[in-house]
């Protein structure tokens, strides 16, 4: 099930699309993705090179599962659907790159597990969409 949102603040306001899952009622995970865009100096040498000086990318803003249910996959099938929406998004608006900034060490490896590159000396990690694509069209 997804649902839009709105946010504000300081900033620029910006609109994201939120994935929410359920289970009697209850919301058990979500995640949300939002435009983005991440310095060329930035990005690690396997995420792409030349080009201009900033790349559009999408922001896996939030991911969040209910504490029951970690471990069992779940969060790697909310980015998966995730990373499939990135990719049909592209399809209309450009987009290079899929960010993540773990809140720690633990969610970065898990990020890590899925295909991400750890920007050096951080909890920020990248992912090209032209990867996520050849992934997600790659037979089982």
């Amino acid at each position: 099930m997804a649902a839009r949102t709105s946010c504000s603040g300081n900033r620029t306001p910006y609109r994201s699309n939120l994935g929410v899952g359920r289970s009697k009622g209850t919301v058990v995970g979500y995640y949300a993705l939002a435009a983005h865009k991440v310095a060329r100096e930035s990005v690690p040498p396997a995420g792409g090179r030349g080009g201009p000086s900033e790349s559009f990318a999408v922001l896996l803003a939030r991911l969040a599962l209910s504490g029951s249910l970690r471990g069992q996959g779940y969060g790697a099938v909310l980015v998966a659907d995730a990373l499939a929406r990135v990719v049909e998004a592209t399809q209309t608006v450009a987009a290079r790159l899929v960010v993540v900034d773990a809140l720690h060490e633990r969610v970065a490896i898990f990020y890590e597990s899925l295909g991400f590159r750890r920007v050096p000396d951080s909890l920020l990690l990248v992912q090209k969409v032209a990867d996520i694509e050849a992934a997600l069209r790659a037979p089982e």
